[in-house]
């Protein structure tokens, strides 16, 4: 049976507006993988470590046949084969994909945890899969267009500066 799941894609090196479309292309393309939209491509701040290239980043919702083990895989040989090198925790990247969902399912293992550990904290993700999928409850955490109203409260609130842009409409690219 195929899962509804929901894959967050960012990059900030070379020209990052091809690498998304690349990656898309790449999963549409995978056996066993649907392509159902994509959200709009959001240009973002750096997160983790600031002193780096603007993101640009989007969401995209597909069908999948493969477990979450298998996706992984798929999608870290797609992130290799466009570029992505991994030299240190929140270093600047041709591509990352990351998943988000997967299904209803809650899933934790040494390689992967779903829903995505910070999910919930990250405007870069939550806009566009707000843009998505609104109502969708994330296992654990409730739906997606009150998480992202409480973390933009919070940003708010902590005075906390995270510059998101919208500039690319799904259409677009």
């Amino acid at each position: 049976m195929a899962e509804r799941i929901f894959l967050a894609l960012g990059s900030n090196l070379g020209d990052r507006l091809s690498y998304l479309q690349q990656a898309v292309d790449k999963l549409s393309r995978t056996e066993g993988l649907s392509l159902i939209k994509k959200s709009s491509v959001y240009r973002t701040l750096a997160w983790g470590v600031r002193d780096q290239t603007d993101y640009y980043n989007a969401v995209i919702e597909m069908l999948c046949q493969p477990s979450a083990p298998q996706l992984l895989q798929t999608v870290q040989r797609i992130e290799l084969d466009l570029g992505r090198e991994r030299h240190h925790k929140w270093a600047a990247r041709t591509l990352d994909i990351d998943i988000l969902l997967f299904g209803g399912q809650q899933l934790e293992s040494e390689d992967l945890t779903v829903p995505h550990p910070l999910l919930s904290q990250r405007l870069f993700v939550l806009c566009p899969l707000a843009e998505l999928a609104p109502e969708m409850v994330v296992p654990g955490l409730g739906r997606v267009d009150v998480l992202l109203q409480k973390q933009l409260q919070y940003e708010k609130k902590e005075n906390i500066k995270n510059k998101i842009e919208q500039i690319l409409l799904p259409s677009q690219w």
